[in-house]
Parts: C-alpha cells; structure tokens; sequence
C-alpha cells in the first residue's frame, strides 16, 4: 500500500491532471452549506486547503463569505513551493502534518485528481466538522469497488453528501466536477447541509 501511495504522488508531481478551480465552481459551495455556524462551534474556526495551489478557493471564500474570513483562520498548504501557500508539506505524507500547529475543523480542497484517494481518508478523518473535496463528475460512479464501497458506507452512516452539475469550465469539454462533502457526525451534517436532499444537481 504504502509503495503505491507513493507512485501515485511521483506520477502525480510529474504528471499532475488537475483542472484549476474555478470561483464558479466554489460559489455553490458557499450557498449550499450554513458556514455562518461555524462562528458557534469555535472562537475562530479552523479552515485549511491542503492542496491550495493558485489560492482560488481561499480567495473565493474570502470573497463570498467575508464574515467567514474576519473570524476564521484560513490555512493553504501546496506541496509547490512556487505557490504562494502558507505551508509547503507532502500532504499525503502524514507525518508531515506535524508542521500544522492547529486541529483543522474544516478541510476544502481541490487536489490533484491523481491522489484524491491517497488523501481523502485521511482528511476526512482529521476533519472536526466537514471535509468538501472538489472531485470529477463521475468521481464516485465511475469509481473502483472500494472507492464506491466507502462512501456508500458513509452515505449509510449519514454523513455523506455530494453536489453534482458545477458549472462547466472552459477547456474541460462537456465534462463537469462535484464536491463531496463528509461530515463528522449527522448532526453537523443536520445542521450545515441546506438541501433536502443528500445529492444535490445543480446542472444536467
């Protein structure tokens, strides 16, 4: 395992298939979730992208959710350091998560689509409250056994939602991303989740 890990992150270093993210693409994430009741669950709020690259959705929570940003600490980390990232650790190293002096309460992120499942597990594990991870269309349908196997059993704990149909980005063709969102416990879930459904479509 440990041996496959660690091709999937040197294929993915040198051969990254990433689609940048695009504020578009975050904007649904800021209205389907109630991120104003983090301010009741902590003081300030610990919001990090483990994967940030060009900041694009630091910066589109910063501007869609101004009170989020006054009162949160909002961490980047990019294994780049030509990235202008607060942190520059491995992220699918665990180890190398002692660089980060705070418990995480919310992890949102886009990572390269190469190591979604090297470091999905582990953020989803580490997360207070949610992790959101931005993920192609047919992440999960299309997806192995075992990757299917997890979220159904997530999806059968409750703590699992997804939202389908971002809008579409110039160059990707027809092909549009999702977030999936895991929750720590149901009643996080019960009370940041706004839809009424556990997936949501925003395009066909």
């Amino acid at each position: 395992m440990a041996s496959r890990l660690k091709t999937l992150w040197t294929r993915a270093l040198q051969n990254p298939i990433t689609f940048p993210t695009t504020p578009e693409e975050v904007i649904p994430l800021t209205s389907m979730l109630d991120w104003n009741q983090l301010s009741q669950l902590a003081i300030t709020p610990v919001v990090m992208d483990p994967c940030a690259g060009n900041m694009a959705i630091n910066r589109t929570l910063h501007q869609e959710l101004p009170l989020l940003a006054e009162r949160a600490y909002l961490m980047s980390n990019d294994v780049d350091v030509t990235h202008p990232t607060e942190f520059h650790f491995d992220c699918v190293n665990p180890d190398e998560w002692t660089v980060v002096p705070y418990e995480v309460d919310v992890f949102v992120c886009s990572p390269p689509f190469d190591i979604i499942d090297c470091i999905w597990p582990y953020l989803v594990m580490q997360a207070k409250v949610f992790t959101a991870l931005h993920v192609p269309g047919d992440y999960i349908s299309n997806g192995p056994p075992w990757r299917r196997a997890y979220w159904s059993y997530l999806q059968q704990e409750g703590l699992a939602v997804e939202l389908r149909g971002l809008p579409r980005v110039k160059g990707r063709g027809t092909r549009r991303c999702s977030w999936i969102i895991v929750f720590a416990t149901t009643e996080y879930k019960q009370l940041f989740w706004q839809a009424h459904t556990d997936c949501f479509t925003l395009f066909t």
